[in-house]
């Protein structure tokens, strides 16, 4: 044992050559582990990881590439797929966890894949477990209606006094089992307890909606979504859908150690006791765990795409948009419910392989290897061309797309407002009160009802193959029912009125004559047309698994 008074031999500074960093790297690449490699150069874990410092990936591919220009390697491109294999490969996440940020602890990985392992074949050969029966589950956060710095309406935000640039942002969960057939609803957390915006379709969402002071998740949002939707969620599916009897219905959910938001293994048990759950060591979810392995990034940039697709006024040949102003609006426009619903289409449009593969790194030990095609930095400039905001440069968006990367739904305490949280849970928050985003103006019926006849005159000039002709029947449907709000709206009138001279001052007119009395311009009834094509969407839309729909 050291004594108390002797101290510690300083580190001698090491300064490595150019081959000798380059082989120290490809070392790294071919999965030689940080603690050897460097015990073997003489040099610290900082060296090489940075311990706690943020670093974003715009400045990781700007060194990558500055270093490349100076060993003479040509054709390289810092892509964001070559920027995600390096950060997983090196432990680096901008991820903050409870207790640390940056980078994670490799030596608590392989022991605890074994335990994993170990636990899994006992009860695969006790309990029949299947890789179907476990689950993971994780928290993020959204900032939904936040743009790239540089766009018009970026600019005007940040310019205008007394407005901020928007921030607004929700938590949410995801979960899913290992073979990527059991997607799970999503988890929403948001501010009020009552949005406007939603107060008429609470129980009609496409996801589970819970409320905290701040947005963040906490024990007891956790606690009730596993008691109320993820235990009853495991249920139903494998009784309908794996057709289990009742009696082998069992899940193992694998989830981080994050006291913020989760309360003890030891609570998280169903009352028959064979749907548990398991934590990860600390600090290691950015290197093995599934949701951190291009699933929730994938979410969210199918959901960065849509949001783009909605709110930006793109630029055909024949206009000149120079001073126009639609795209502004849109965004204004753009709220909670639209937002909410985008997400939960982004998750259902995720392709079951991105599910499948993102369990490679926690159960065999296989570099995940996510396919970003059609979402990465240049495909999100191109579509902000289009609309016309050429100031934009891609660190924008590159900046823009990590903003929420760090984001982990819960807020990181302390020991003590932990034991705080325990002990006062929900008291202090203001949960009751209905937001103050105030709702959209509704547009008036005839300007809906010649938007509809203009898309419907558009499908009529269409091919006859086209997958917009899917929508057809429901895009008139839909103009039946405005029609016939038209007529409910319009001044009933009198029958002797129809035996009265025509009054000779126009403005003393009831309604325009084609409001009152042509016929509806549409099939009678609800016609039954098939459901419309997903194909035509934006992302991976292939989803052969099962959402729970409870």
């Amino acid at each position: 044992m050291t004594s108390r008074g002797s101290k510690t031999p300083k580190r001698k500074y090491v300064t490595l050559s150019v081959n000798q960093k380059l082989e120290l790297i490809r070392k790294l690449e071919a999965g030689a582990s940080v603690s050897r490699v460097c015990d073997e150069y003489g040099v610290k874990k900082q060296t090489q990881r940075s311990c706690g410092n943020v670093v974003r990936g715009v400045e990781i591919q700007a060194a990558a590439v500055k270093l490349a220009s100076h060993m003479g390697i040509e054709n390289f491109e810092a892509s964001d797929r070559w920027l995600w294999r390096f950060r997983n490969r090196h432990g680096m996440c901008n991820k903050i966890t409870h207790g640390e940020a940056g980078s994670a602890p490799t030596e608590y990985i392989e022991p605890f894949r074994d335990r994993l392992n170990d636990l899994l074949n006992d009860l695969i050969k006790s309990e029949g477990l299947l890789i179907s029966q476990v689950y993971n589950v994780d928290e993020t956060g959204l900032y939904w209606r936040s743009l790239p710095r540089n766009t018009q309406t970026f600019k005007n935000e940040a310019s205008s006094p007394g407005r901020k640039v928007s921030k607004e942002r929700f938590s949410a969960l995801f979960c899913a089992n290992a073979d990527g057939m059991h997607r799970l609803k999503l988890v929403v957390v948001g501010k009020s307890a009552r949005p406007r915006i939603l107060k008429d379709m609470m129980h009609h969402l496409p996801v589970h909606y819970y409320h905290s002071k701040k947005s963040w998740f906490n024990m007891q949002i956790f606690s009730d979504w596993f008691f109320s939707h993820f235990i009853l969620a495991v249920r139903k599916y494998q009784e309908d859908v794996l057709k289990l009897p009742a009696a082998e219905v069992k899940a193992l959910l694998i989830l981080d150690n994050a006291p913020p938001a989760h309360p003890g293994a030891d609570k998280l048990v169903s009352n028959d006791g064979k749907i548990r759950c398991m934590f990860l060591p600390p600090n290691v979810t950015s290197l093995i765990q599934p949701m951190d392995q291009g699933i929730i990034v994938a979410c969210k940039r199918i959901y960065q795409r849509r949001y783009l697709d909605e709110v930006l006024a793109v630029i055909e040949e024949e206009e000149d948009l120079t001073e126009d102003t639609r795209g502004q609006r849109t965004v204004k426009n753009y709220n909670l419910k639209s937002a909410i619903f985008n997400f939960a289409a982004s998750w259902k449009a995720l392709k079951t392989t991105t599910l499948v593969n993102a369990w490679k790194k926690l159960l065999y030990n296989v570099e995940v290897d996510y396919d970003f095609k059609g979402f990465e930095v240049r495909d999100f400039h191109r579509i902000l061309q289009r609309a016309g905001e050429n100031d934009v440069t891609e660190d924008d968006i590159r900046n823009w797309l990590e903003d929420t990367e760090g984001d982990p739904g819960y807020q990181v305490l302390t020991e003590e407002e932990i034991a705080d949280e325990v002990l006062v849970g929900d008291s202090r928050e203001s949960g009751d009160e209905e937001d103050e985003e105030p709702l959209p103006n509704k547009p008036k019926l005839s300007v809906i009802r010649e938007s509809l006849d203009n898309v419907i005159s558009y499908i009529d000039c269409s091919a006859e193959n086209d997958d917009i002709q899917h929508y057809y029947q429901h895009l008139r449907a839909v103009r039946e029912l405005i029609i016939q709000r038209q007529h409910h709206q319009g001044k009933q009138l009198k029958l002797d009125s129809f035996f009265k001279p025509a009054h000779p001052n126009p403005a003393a007119a009831v309604e325009p004559a084609d409001d009152i009395d042509d016929p509806p311009a549409a099939d009678s009834g609800h016609p039954q047309s098939p459901q419309p094509s997903t194909s035509g969407g934006q992302g991976p839309v292939e989803h052969h698994s099962s959402t729970d729909s409870e």
